[in-house]
């Protein structure tokens, strides 16, 4: 009997342990009662429809997905708060994928709102992926950060997919990140308003995002910077990045750097940014700032960049031709025209533009559609499947770390390690490597075998397969000491 016993506590244990789904509405009413009856690991299926609700994902690791996507499952926070809070150091496997999120006024955080649309703080690391974030406010006054998204704190989540359109805040009208260091892939800020400074994008306070195929277009500030701002002792890495068409009334129409900070910018486009692309602006009391450019497209080149307070490190393969963007070359919303996959608001490039396999590595400049690909098949959401430069561990680290890649055919593979200055470290792999998972091991040493200072470094892998088909990534690799 006691045997017996023994053995259907461990078969209800095992039941009690595997995750389970949960369906919205059929079995909750509401996103948030399912989250409250949800625990880590669980999935939440959400059918289409228009949830006016706030929801929290209060420190579970759980998935909460739209069952029919972005464009049909709407999550309105009823201007009575953020719409989505993930603020109790909620870590990668807690999920929010597929919605529009709209209508969120901001959490309050005894001084500001922050945060309209998401607010992710407190050292969460969520995944946010496939969302339309719109028409979210965070305003207390002139302040106010991150009327769509607002991520600080020491926290680092990945976004990837993600719309970021007509959201109003103090600064970073679009997203703020604050004393953070996030992932941005595939991201689109358009149309945000800052009534300060940072219409698209605010990065400050020691943030050291990193940032692939970013497009920050048709943004305004009140003041300064229309698209990005940079500021106090921020490091942001910037690779395919489009800004565009974005403006304010004092400068920085693209992007001010401020305050000891020091963007690194590879294979970008600066663009019909109004009163300047990029302005260094300080005013004396702080190290100076320092931008460093290479293989972009920058309108007037230097002339483009106001060197208030601050040096350029203009590395080669900068041009300063028109980058003729789709976008000025036939009518917005004429599906009859059929040069062009996609008309609206489309800073993609055309044939023949000069932006076109001159980036860093023969890739094209900018955030276009084809922008990490020299060839169009397989695209750059099927190649991850297989073709994936996965995230070092530990990480952080010290003294070494193990740094993994997949590729999915016999190719050419280069490893290499850099500072946020762009300078070289170490090369890692440089050769021939057969199909499948590889594995090297770093142990924070340079060149020469000299060991280094902590700090941020970067690990970019390039792909040349068999085939043709062409593959970039970069990782970001954090040393400790």
């Amino acid at each position: 009997m006691k045997c017996t016993h023994l053995i259907v506590i461990g078969l209800v244990s095992a039941c009690t342990l595997s995750a389970r789904v949960i369906n919205v509405p059929q079995e909750y009413p509401t996103i948030q009662a399912a989250i409250n009856a949800a625990v880590n690991a669980d999935e939440i299926i959400v059918d289409a429809g228009n949830y006016i609700e706030n929801i929290d994902f209060s420190g579970k690791n759980i998935t909460v997905r739209s069952a029919s996507g972005r464009e049909e499952t709407i999550i309105d926070g009823d201007a009575s708060g953020s719409t989505v809070l993930i603020i109790n150091q909620e870590n990668e496997n807690a999920i929010l994928d597929g919605f529009t999120i709209t209508n969120g006024s901001g959490w309050f955080n005894g001084e500001q709102l922050i945060g309209g649309g998401i607010l992710v703080r407190e050292g969460s690391s969520p995944t946010l992926r496939n969302l339309t974030i719109t028409n979210n406010t965070a305003v207390t006054g002139d302040e106010g950060s991150g009327g769509g998204i607002c991520i600080s704190y020491g926290s680092t989540p990945v976004l990837e997919n993600i719309l970021v359109s007509n959201n109003t805040a103090g600064w970073g009208g679009g997203i703020a990140i604050v004393f953070a260091s996030p992932t941005l892939n595939d991201v689109k800020i358009i149309e945000n308003d800052a009534n300060t400074t940072g219409g698209g994008i605010y990065i400050g306070d020691y943030s050291h995002p990193t940032i692939e195929r970013l497009t920050v277009c048709k943004n305004s500030a009140e003041y300064y910077a229309g698209g990005i701002f940079v500021h106090n002792n921020s490091y942001p890495n910037f690779f395919n990045l489009t800004v565009a068409e974005n403006m304010c009334a004092s400068g920085g129409g693209g992007m001010i750097v401020s305050h000891n900070s020091h963007p690194f910018i590879v294979s970008s486009i600066f663009w019909w940014n109004e009163p300047d692309q990029i302005l260094l602006y300080d005013l004396g009391q702080y190290e100076p700032n320092t931008i460093t450019v290479s293989f972009s497209d920058i309108q007037d080149g230097w002339w483009g960049i106001g060197l208030g307070d601050g040096g350029v490190n203009w590395i080669e393969g900068n041009i300063t031709d028109d980058p003729l963007f789709v976008y000025n070359s036939c009518p917005i919303g004429d599906n009859t025209c059929t040069s062009h996959p996609t008309h609206e608001d489309n800073f993609n490039l055309l044939v023949g533009s000069p932006c076109v396999g001159t980036g860093a590595d023969g890739v094209d400049m900018g955030a276009g559609e084809y922008c990490l690909t020299l060839t169009t098949d397989p695209t750059p959401e099927n190649l991850p499947q297989l073709l994936e430069l996965y995230q070092n561990y530990p990480n952080p680290f010290n003294p070494s770390t193990s740094i993994k890649y997949n590729i999915a055919e016999d190719g050419l593979v280069t490893l290499v390690i850099f500072d946020l200055k762009g300078q070289e470290i170490a090369t890692l792999a440089h050769g021939q490597r057969t199909s499948g998972l590889h594995t090297i091991t770093w142990l924070a040493q340079d060149q020469a075998g000299n060991n280094l200072v902590a700090g941020i470094y970067l690990c970019k892998m390039n792909f040349t397969g068999s085939s043709g088909d062409y593959f970039q990534s970069v990782r970001k690799l954090t040393l400790l000491k």
